[in-house]
């Protein structure tokens, strides 16, 4: 069982996630708000993940079927982090 204070960590990061991908909050403002994600294996594949979005290259977008996937994953991230005990 983790403790209720790397729960709390886990379900805010979580909502910064959440924040960042709705537009409501820059990547830099997702990355400072973190609390303390150094020993918590799983935010940091968060982050990770999120530094790891696809980008527009110079002539080409990036295929939809490709960032539907990435986003995808990273919700799929997102979720184990708030339904996370272990």
């Amino acid at each position: 069982m983790i403790n209720t204070l790397e729960r709390k960590n886990r379900l805010y990061a979580a909502d910064l996630a959440r924040k960042y991908f709705s537009g409501q909050i820059s990547m830099h403002q997702f990355l400072n708000n973190l609390l303390d994600y150094q020993n918590d294996i799983k935010i940091r594949f968060l982050i990770d993940k999120v530094g790891k979005r696809p980008k527009k290259g110079w002539f080409f977008d990036v295929s939809r079927e490709r960032n539907t996937a990435y986003i995808k994953e990273v919700f799929i991230i997102i979720e184990d982090l708030e339904n996370s005990d272990v």
